[in-house]
């Protein structure tokens, strides 16, 4: 006999009367810190950082963490994590942040 389902009134959630304002605030952070011209150059030098992470990890697994598959590691990794560690991994930083 199968469970029957129980319709469970929504625990955790925002009043109707913030979803304008979380919507506005998520709108601002979009323009304004993760898609800033400044924060991060030419899509294609954010490729190559990850791209080199990449093969470093590859080339070099003890450099990861234990227990990481290395896609998950970087796809994990903040902007300045990032960059960190491909200086750390390649003794220099990307051309464009020197």
């Amino acid at each position: 006999m199968p469970t029957p389902r129980v319709a469970w009134p929504a625990l955790i959630g925002s009043a109707p009367a913030l979803q304008t304002e979380v919507a506005q605030v998520k709108a601002f952070l979009r323009q304004h810190l993760y898609r800033h011209r400044a924060s991060w150059p030419r899509p294609k030098a954010r490729s190559k950082v990850v791209r080199v992470l990449f093969e470093a990890y590859r080339a070099r697994p003890e450099a990861l963490p234990p227990q990481h598959a290395i896609a998950d590691y970087i796809a994990g990794m903040t902007d300045r994590f990032a960059l960190r560690e491909h200086e750390r991994l390649t003794g220099r930083a990307p051309a464009w942040v020197r």
